[in-house]
């Protein structure tokens, strides 16, 4: 499958304090982070940046009807000559592929989902689409029908072929969503080439191929069948993989595997303006990055985002003051680095939802900010919190965090038929 990888910091700096200049900075996993040492006071230096993947679109798949008993009988002639015309069978071969993929699923242990969905190959295989066309997919990719379906001129056209058939699935993407659009078309030799309905949900009503979305071929259990998979937002894991097989002669019905995760929040990296904040907001980061998924999940008309004890006057008004210098609802924070290296990535917020809060450190107020880092409307699983000094709504950055959001096995997993 073909992914855009968005590099996120996680990096992990070291306490400005000369009495770390030799130690290697240990996330909460335990895990050593490497480049992780401050070589002077006041100074910081960045360890690691993980790669956050984002996947989008491609197309279908296929599952061989082995209902030949029932065609000698004729029970299923008037179906077959049905889904002939509409493409689409209306026979349901395999609604168990779905269960049985759940209950591999069930079966493995929690570190092999590290990678979503690809802890299930073999049992499930998703062919990547591919940018260079084969002769006959070239061909076939100038039918006026499938040039009308996919895109205007001047987009880039992948294709692939559904395993072990002669349909070929052709697709685009457009639009920062990075939204796919579909065409399938059947050639068997000697025949005219035919247009097949897309699998149902991807044609933008139901399965939302955008994104984090995408649309595929590939096998379950060595079945042809059409794939939607990807996480359900760009902040989870929480994933749903729709199968449609192939019946020989259109597809078949959808079934549904809902994977959901065990989750926990891992602090991996910080970066210190202030040493003694930096330590005291280190130990409340994970918390606020827990709270704030929280407050993401309820209503967003609910109040404001807030953590720790009931709020004082002077925190309220602090928060006041510094929202006022944003001037544009994209305004944001910065997440401050205090000087790491471009090198090394630089995070930053996401305007979505991006929160200041007051809090209470060591019996003195300060304003905090929290919200994902990203890129604009775009969004990760990292939470980025950073801790400032508030005057007269100026803020002058003191610490940052950052906190990954990992799956830690299947919490639940439900099939949908």
């Amino acid at each position: 499958m073909r992914t855009r990888s968005v590099v996120v910091n996680a990096a992990a700096v070291l306490l400005s304090s000369p009495r770390f200049a030799d130690e290697p900075f240990r996330n909460d996993a335990g895990e050593i982070s490497p480049l992780a040492f401050v070589d002077r006071p006041g100074e910081i230096a960045v360890g690691r940046a993980a790669t956050q993947d984002c996947s989008w679109g491609r197309t279908m798949g296929v599952s061989m009807f082995a209902g030949s008993a029932l065609i000698a009988l004729g029970v299923f002639a008037a179906t077959a000559a049905g889904a002939a015309d509409s493409g689409r069978g209306e026979s349901k071969p395999n609604l168990t592929l779905c269960r049985r993929l759940a209950a591999e699923a069930r079966r493995l242990p929690p570190d092999d989902w590290r990678d979503s969905h690809t802890a299930l190959r073999p049992s499930l295989v998703i062919d990547e689409p591919k940018s260079e066309l084969s002769a006959d997919a070239a061909r076939l990719a100038q039918l006026p029908a499938v040039k009308d379906a996919i895109a205007p001129e001047g987009w880039t056209t992948f294709s692939e072929r559904l395993p072990g058939t002669d349909v070929h699935m052709f697709e685009t993407i457009q639009g920062t969503l990075h939204c796919q659009t579909h065409a399938f078309v059947e050639q068997r030799p000697g025949t005219e080439p035919r247009i097949v309905d897309t699998p149902k949900g991807w044609d933008g009503e139901g399965e939302g191929l955008c994104w984090t979305r995408s649309g595929d071929v590939g096998r379950v259990f060595q079945q042809p069948a059409a794939i939607a998979s990807g996480a359900l937002t760009d902040r989870t894991d929480d994933e749903d993989i729709s199968i449609t097989p192939w019946t020989g002669v259109g597809w078949g019905d959808t079934c549904k595997v809902k994977l959901r995760f065990k989750k926990v929040f891992l602090k991996t990296g910080q970066f210190c303006g202030d040493a003694r904040v930096c330590l005291a907001g280190g130990k409340i980061a994970v918390d606020v990055a827990e709270a704030y998924e929280r407050h993401r999940a309820k209503d967003p008309h609910d109040p404001p985002f807030r953590f720790g004890p009931a709020q004082t006057a002077e925190g309220m008004a602090a928060v006041l003051r510094a929202k006022a210098h944003f001037k544009s609802p994209t305004d944001t924070a910065e997440f401050p680095i205090f000087g790491a290296g471009p090198d090394q990535g630089h995070p930053y917020y996401s305007y979505v939802d991006i929160q200041l809060f007051p809090v209470i450190l060591g019996g003195k107020t300060y304003v905090g900010s929290v919200g994902h880092q990203g890129l604009g409307w775009r969004e990760s699983k990292i939470t980025l919190v950073a801790l400032f000094a508030e005057k007269d709504g100026a803020l002058t950055p003191l610490a940052g965090y950052v906190v990954e959001l990992r799956n830690r096995g299947l919490a639940r997993i439900d099939v949908e038929d």
